[in-house]
């Protein structure tokens, strides 16, 4: 009995001993199926991102950058590092753990992307729904005007009201919009999208008119007045010391075509005065000509009637000479800058197929400052040269006549050491409207380029 009671007992023990091993397994085990987050320094902590976000912290760690996409749809945050420890977004937090790993002492975060629904905008780091905001209409900080709101992205005018030139606008009241965006009810009142005028007005093309004495429409809408004339009683009327001749109110003392009556006009240089056809003061009638003369600038009567100065010449305060600019050359005037027969001086011809510039019998415009340039074509928008590369060159442009702009050169990409001239001249390089170009040389513009730079620097002679 004895035995048999101490083996029921023994049993009893271990069962006993059994069931608190047991018990103490799963209170510890059920960790196994949860996140952990740790906050000691030098600790292990990891934690899984969510599509919203997730924050580990460690003691003493700084917290990561934020980075936005431009574009607003997502943005990612990624954790920065410390010597003790740092603080990530979705990351771990510890000293030398990747992002998502481990915890060290002293390691670096995580990142976390935010992805926003398809009505949404990320404005700010939030997501903000831009579909019917009216603070952030079809993108972040659109604000829709007043009498608006905001439907599928976009502004829309308040039911009654209509969009006109950006206004919401109300076209049963608006004078300046009645009915329509584009009729107006200037002078009157607009009632239910009709214009009403007041009494003894007329509605003319959206204005309320007095058609007894408006100018722009006497008697009747569009029916207006000549110069010198009013509106009395719907009817025109010519001024005081004015005639009526053919429908227009004309001065008869003064008017060369009606000069003392209507339809007497005034002749040869004649003018009107005092209701008499008779020579301006100081032009004379020559008797060869039967015609008002100035004698100070006729070049066929220069100075006294019949003196007639040389081709080309002009009269100047009644004497012949030369127009300014102009040279006399063999009894003819000359420009000396660029008569191919007289260049730079009478009677100094520029030879084969050269031409005068600028006082220069020149072939080309880079003839005198380098040899064999490089002749540039035209393309669809100008004379381009791209790349230019990055050695010294030199180009000839012919025949730039744009119409659509001025003469200007346009260039890239220079560097600061590297020099560009234009027919000699130092210009400096300019993008967008470029520099102007005031004088072509020898028919065209020669263009040097220094070396160095960069091989993607270029220039243009636009066309438009």
């Amino acid at each position: 009995m004895l035995a048999r009671s101490s083996l029921a007992h023994g049993v009893g023990f271990a069962l006993l001993a059994l069931t608190l091993v047991f018990t103490s397994c799963s209170a510890e085990d059920t960790n196994l199926f949860e996140d952990t987050s740790s906050d000691s320094s030098g600790g292990t902590s990891s934690t899984a991102a969510t599509a919203n976000s997730a924050t580990n912290s460690a003691s003493g760690g700084t917290s990561g950058a934020v980075s936005t996409n431009a574009n607003a749809s997502t943005t990612t945050t990624t954790a920065g590092s410390s010597d003790t420890g740092t603080t990530g977004i979705g990351g771990s937090a510890g000293a030398g753990a990747d992002a998502g790993g481990t915890t060290n002492s002293g390691g670096s975060g995580g990142s976390v992307t935010i992805t926003c629904d398809d009505t949404e905008l990320l404005c700010d780091g939030a997501c903000i729904d831009v579909e019917e905001n009216d603070e952030s209409c079809g993108a972040c900080d659109v604000v829709c005007p007043e009498d608006s709101s905001c439907e599928e992205r976009s502004c829309v005018c308040d039911d009654p009201l209509e969009d006109c030139d950006g206004v919401c606008t109300d076209l049963d009241t608006s004078t300046d919009h009645c009915g329509a965006c584009d009729t107006t009810c200037i002078g009157g009142t607009c009632d239910e999208g009709a214009c009403s005028c007041p009494d003894e007005t007329e509605n003319c093309e959206g204005v309320c008119t007095d058609l007894s004495t408006s100018v722009d429409n006497c008697g009747s809408c569009g029916e207006s007045c000549s110069k010198n004339a009013l509106c009395a009683d719907g009817a025109c009327e010519c001024l005081e010391d004015f005639t009526e001749c053919d429908h227009d109110c004309v001065d008869l003392e003064t008017d060369y075509e009606n000069c003392g009556e209507c339809g007497a006009s005034c002749v040869n240089n004649q003018i009107c005065d005092d209701s008499l056809c008779t020579c301006p003061p100081d032009w004379v009638v020559c008797e060869a000509e039967d015609v008002c003369i100035d004698l100070q600038g006729d070049a066929e009567n220069c100075g006294e009637c019949g003196y007639e100065c040389q081709p080309g010449e002009v009269c100047l305060e009644g004497e012949c000479g030369c127009p300014p600019g102009t040279t006399l050359c063999d009894e003819a005037c000359v420009d000396l800058q660029s008569d191919d027969h007289h260049c730079s001086e009478c009677f100094e011809s520029c030879s084969g197929n050269d031409h005068c510039w600028g006082g220069e019998c020149l072939s080309g415009p880079c003839d005198g400052i380098c040899n064999d340039p490089e002749y540039v074509s035209p393309s669809g928008d100008g004379y381009r040269v791209d790349p230019l590369g990055t050695a010294a060159r030199c180009f000839y442009v012919e025949d730039y006549h744009p119409t659509e702009t001025n003469e200007r050169i346009v260039c890239w990409n220079f560097a600061a050491s590297r020099s560009l001239r234009v027919n000699g001249e130092t210009v400096p390089c300019k993008t967008d409207a470029g520099h102007p170009l005031y004088e072509q040389r020898g028919g065209g513009y020669c263009v040097q380029v220094g070396e160095g730079g960069g091989n993607d620097a270029g220039f243009l002679f636009p066309t438009r």
